[in-house]
């Protein structure tokens, strides 16, 4: 079976990125895309903060022309999931969803991270068309309209200051009475307390519109109209391909060496979101990808793979 210089997991901008440069590195190196081709970036109906683009573009388009770039650069893509992977002294084999294997000198997983959303009707269909899970790259759209928040992230309290500074109104729905009276301080900013998300609605063409809620105290419904909402809830991976493997936080976040991409496993690298924990940036997601890369081709030469 042949062994790669690089297999990149994930067709996210990270991964995207690695492949250009490991393809311009002669590396000719494989990605391996998982089921959603480009992940949450395609899903973005906009975006004004990547640079190149004065007039937006859309997150499919983005990933599209990466993928173009990628195939110009050498990439190889195949369409699989990978489940397990182990490290061998002179490989490492990567097990896909239908048991095929792959073998390879070296891998950067660019697997991003999950967002751990309740399940709410309606969330899938208007993500990306009303509703967002990232505030600071979508926050700018709402600037002077009405916006609901709705999430458990840690310090949701800068999140909230942030958009209150260029929303009209913000609305904190929050399931629990915990104490939010710093929030209440932001002066266009008022919570619902105690208070479930039953529905996310909107319409086919035009997008999210409105949101079901029920108090929790007494069960009462209603129904909420929004220009936007954001699910910000706490960022951790629930995959089970890196327990006991690469090293995590307690969220998920792959630990590496000090200013590196680099595991605890011997050939094994991060990029993207997977890896950064700050910024959930598609920019810094390519650029972790580029710093990736470079890190493989250095290892494949001092370790005498290349």
């Amino acid at each position: 079976m042949e062994i790669y210089n690089l297999i990149i997991i994930g067709s996210g901008p990270a991964g995207l990125t690695a492949g250009i440069y490991a393809g311009r590195a002669n590396l000719n190196p494989i990605i391996i895309t998982g089921n959603t081709f480009g992940g949450m970036t395609s899903k973005l109906s906009q975006i004004e903060n990547y640079p190149g683009f004065p007039n937006s573009i859309s997150g499919k388009s983005l990933i599209n022309k990466m993928k173009k770039q990628a195939i110009n650069s050498g990439v190889t893509f195949i369409k699989d999931s990978i489940q397990d992977f182990y490290v061998l002294k002179d490989k490492i084999i990567l097990t896909g969803e239908k048991q095929t294997e792959y073998h390879s000198k070296s891998v950067i997983f660019a697997t991003g991270i999950n967002i751990n959303r309740n399940t709410i009707k309606g969330l899938n269909d208007y993500l990306g068309h009303g509703v967002s899970t990232c505030l600071h790259c979508d926050g700018p759209f709402y600037k002077g309209k009405k916006v609901a928040v709705y999430g458990n992230k840690e310090n949701i309290f800068e999140d909230i200051k942030y958009l209150s500074n260029i929303a009209k109104e913000v609305t904190f729905i929050t399931p629990n009475n915990n104490d939010y009276s710093k929030i209440l301080l932001l002066k266009n900013v008022k919570i619902l307390n105690n208070t479930s998300i039953l529905s996310i609605n909107g319409e086919k063409n035009s997008g999210f519109k409105s949101i079901d809620i029920q108090n929790n105290n007494n069960n009462v419904q209603s129904n909420l109209e929004f220009d936007g909402m954001f699910i910000i809830n706490k960022e951790e991976n629930n995959s089970l391909l890196f327990n006991n493997k690469i090293n995590l936080t307690k969220n998920g976040f792959a630990i590496t060496n000090a200013n590196s991409c680099m595991t605890n496993l011997n050939g094994v690298f991060v990029a993207g979101d997977l890896k950064d924990k700050n910024s959930k940036q598609i920019i810094n997601a390519c650029a972790s990808g580029a710093d990736a890369v470079s890190e493989v081709k250095k290892w494949l030469i001092e370790n005498k793979k290349l």
